[in-house]
C-alpha cells in the first residue's frame, strides 16, 4: 500500500511584543500568551519565545541555566535539524497553559545569529505550535537608517520577528518619555514596512495616573491599567489576573481580525540587489 504523505501543518500566527521591560513588554508578552494558551482550544500548544538580546524570561520562569535554547537552536545545521525541533527545545509552564524558548545564553551571541537560520527556526516553531508570542527589544534600526550593517546584524531578531508578524504589540509608558518611545517604535515598525493595521499599541500605566495620548491615530491603542497583583504574580510565576489578561485578550482579537484583510506577512527577506562597485574593490 502506497503511503500517502502527511501534508506539512498550515504556519501559525506570529504575535511580536516590542518595548523595553521597563514599559511592561515582558508582562505584555507573558499576558498574551497567557490569554492565547487557557482562552483557546487546540492540539498544538502556545509557544513564547525570548527572542531579546538579554533574554531574561528564562529567569524570570525559574527556568534552568543549562537548558537547550534559541542559542542551541541556531548552532544547529539546518540539514541536522529535525522537524519540530524548535517545540521540542521548549519547557512547559504548567501554571499559564504555554510554552517557553529560551532565548540567548549570552548577550553577545547575536554575532553568530544568521538570518537563514532565523528563519528556519521561526518557520518550524510556527509550523508547531498553534501561536508564537514573540518579545523583542525595542531597536528596530538598521543599515539603511544608520549606515552600519553591524548595528542591523545586532537588531536581526527583533527586526525579523516584527517584519513577520501577524500583530505587533508595542508596549510603552504612559508618561512623556513613553509617548516619546511609542513615537520611536511607531516609526521603526513604518520603516520595516509594518502596516499601522497590523500595530496595536499598549499603554501600561504606571502607578501613577497620566494623561495619554496615542502619538499616531491610526494605530489601535488600549490602556492597561497598573496592578500591583500583577507584577507579583509575574514574578512568583502565577497567573496574571484577569482584569490585565482580559481586555489585552479581547483588544488582540479586534486588531488580528483587522489585520486578517492585509496582505501576509513575508516569510522571508527579498534578495537584494547590489550595484556594482557598492562594496568597494580591492588593489589588485
Amino acid at each position: 500500500m502506497r503511503t500517502v504523505p502527511t501534508p506539512p501543518a498550515i504556519p501559525s500566527p506570529l504575535i511580536t511584543v516590542v518595548g523595553s521591560a521597563a514599559a511592561g513588554a515582558s508582562m505584555v508578552s507573558v499576558a498574551v500568551a497567557q490569554a492565547l494558551a487557557l482562552g483557546r482550544s487546540s492540539s498544538r500548544p502556545v509557544v513564547l519565545a525570548d527572542l531579546a538580546l538579554d533574554a531574561r524570561q528564562g529567569a524570570r520562569h525559574g527556568a534552568p541555566d543549562l537548558a537547550t535554547g534559541l542559542s542551541d537552536l541556531l548552532r544547529q545545521p539546518p540539514d541536522r535539524r529535525s522537524s519540530g525541533a524548535a517545540l521540542a527545545a521548549t519547557i512547559p509552564v504548567p501554571r499559564r497553559g504555554y510554552r517557553l524558548l529560551l532565548g540567548l545564553r549570552d548577550h553577545g551571541d547575536w554575532v553568530s545569529v544568521r538570518p537563514a537560520a532565523l528563519d528556519a527556526v521561526l518557520d518550524d516553531l510556527r509550523r508547531s505550535a498553534g501561536w508564537v508570542v514573540a518579545e523583542v527589544d525595542p531597536d528596530l534600526e538598521g543599515e539603511a537608517s544608520t549606515g552600519s550593517f553591524d548595528i542591523e546584524d545586532r537588531n536581526l531578531l527583533a527586526r525579523t520577528a516584527a517584519r513577520r508578524a501577524h500583530l505587533v504589540l508595542a508596549a510603552c509608558a504612559t508618561d512623556l518619555a513613553g509617548a516619546k518611545d511609542a513615537a520611536v517604535l511607531l516609526r521603526g515598525l513604518a520603516a520595516l514596512d509594518v502596516a499601522p493595521g497590523r500595530t496595536l499599541l499598549v499603554a501600561v500605566q504606571g502607578p501613577c495616573r497620566a494623561t495619554w495620548s496615542a502619538p499616531e491615530p491610526r494605530v489601535a491603542e488600549i490602556l492597561l491599567p497598573h496592578r500591583r497583583a500583577t507584577a507579583r504574580s509575574a514574578a512568583s510565576g502565577r497567573r496574571l489576573p484577569r482584569s490585565v489578561v482580559r481586555p489585552l485578550a479581547g483588544a488582540v482579537d479586534q486588531a488580528l481580525s483587522r489585520a486578517a484583510a492585509l496582505p501576509a506577512p513575508p516569510t522571508s527577506d527579498p534578495p537584494v540587489r547590489i550595484v556594482p562597485g557598492e562594496l568597494g574593490h580591492w588593489p589588485t
